[in-house]
């Protein structure tokens, strides 16, 4: 409506000024008059268009999910038999190009094992599975595959199925489904309603194939707040929920950047958060400010398991505690926050780091969710005893040397 108003003003005075001419000059100044008057056209055609563009830049993009348009995968552990191999960059640039094979085993390069995964097209479950993993993956911003295909756009999510699966999170007999969030600058929401959605459409998917599978949901950063919103509506048998560097304010997020990257810069953290609501159009401030209270609706026999980097770049500890705080005043104790101290990323690869990776798996044994039994004794050292449910912890470096040394 503003910028209607701004139009019909604009036209009103390339109407008025040369009206204004005619009567107000003499007839020896006619080429001066005809000179002001294309003046004003010209400036006003130009005030029009840049109106237009800046209506077009913050309009959102309609964006409907489907299986299909999500890219989504289906990924277990281990090769099949005759199955043709390729590396993961070349998986990668398989889907970006919009040419995923059906099927295609990918091996998962370690220094003391040659594990592999075998991915397929689409959502391949059946009737008879009895656990399903769903993994949301984090915000991703290259739009070409080859530079990070750590944050590839389109083939995220193979990447993401490839690192998680390497890392011993996604590491059990049942199927695992992974999908691509629509990280395009119109369509990004940091996360919101638009991403949920997203999650949701997957997760009706899967009931469909696998009515009785229960489902155990895997997030990070992004994506672990899109797990948590979903969490809220209470999704039938969602067994577990095991998220990494949750964030839940983008406003928070920002400001912590801020502070972190843009000290010198004059009011640096309203700064950037309003360069993000400007360069995000689909991104809605009130709908973070509703999120910590829908997070009181979420299940309070529901297990979570959080971990969260101390200091981390992007989200701030605070925050951490805000969102525990918010879980456990709807009635859920289950949930639990594992801090630990590393300097090696200052954000997300939760997965990278051996005290999270046993952490995961030994709440992963107790949950009766399929894990990696070592990993999952070492985990068992680490948390805190069983009967202390909702307790958090900080693991410091030399607390996982010593389960390092004694394991």
């Amino acid at each position: 409506m503003k910028h209607g108003r701004l139009v019909g003003l604009m036209l009103a005075l390339l109407i008025a000024v040369p009206a204004v001419d005619a009567t107000s000059y003499t007839c020896c100044r006619k080429s001066s008059r005809k000179s002001s008057a294309a003046k004003f056209v010209f400036a006003g055609i130009g005030l029009v268009g840049l109106v237009g563009l800046f209506r077009w830049f913050r309009r959102p993009e309609k964006f409907v999910p489907t299986v299909d348009n999500l890219n989504t995968i289906t990924v277990r552990q281990g090769a099949i038999v005759d199955e043709p191999t390729l590396e993961i960059a070349q998986l990668v640039k398989q889907i970006h190009r919009g040419k995923m094979p059906a099927r295609v085993s990918v091996p998962l390069h370690e220094a003391d094992d040659t594990r592999s995964i075998s991915i397929q097209k689409g959502l391949q479950l059946a009737p008879e599975d009895t656990e399903v993993v769903l993994y949301s993956r984090g915000y991703a911003n290259a739009t070409r595959p080859g530079k990070n295909d750590n944050f590839i756009q389109r083939g995220g999510c193979a990447m993401a199925a490839y690192r998680q699966s390497r890392d011993h999170i996604l590491n059990s007999a049942a199927p695992c489904v992974v999908f691509d969030y629509p990280d395009r600058r119109r369509v990004f929401s940091f996360g919101q309603k638009s991403e949920t959605d997203c999650l949701r459409t997957i997760y009706r998917a899967i009931r469909e194939c696998s009515p009785h599978a229960n489902v155990t949901l895997v997030g990070n950063c992004r994506g672990a707040k899109t797990a948590l919103d979903m969490c809220a509506d209470r999704p039938e048998r969602v067994k577990a929920v095991l998220l990494m560097s949750p964030f839940m304010s983008a406003k928070d997020m920002t400001h912590s950047i801020a502070n972190h990257h843009l000290k010198k810069l004059p009011r640096s953290p309203d700064v950037l958060y309003n360069f993000f609501k400007l360069w995000f159009p689909n991104y809605k401030e009130e709908e973070d400010k509703i999120i910590f209270a829908r997070l009181q609706a979420i299940d309070p026999q529901l297990p979570i398991l959080i971990g969260h980097r101390k200091n981390d770049a992007l989200i701030p500890d605070y925050q951490m505690e805000d969102l525990i705080n918010h879980i456990k005043a709807g009635g859920n104790q289950q949930v639990q926050l594992f801090s630990f101290e590393d300097t090696t990323f200052s954000h997300d690869r939760a997965h990278e780091v051996p005290a999270f990776q046993w952490a995961a798996n030994a709440f992963l044994k107790r949950c009766g969710a399929a894990s990696d039994e070592r990993l999952a004794w070492r985990g068992e050292h680490l948390m805190p005893p069983r009967d202390t449910d909702g307790l958090d912890w900080v693991v410091t470096p030399a607390m996982s040397q010593r389960v390092a040394l004694a394991g």
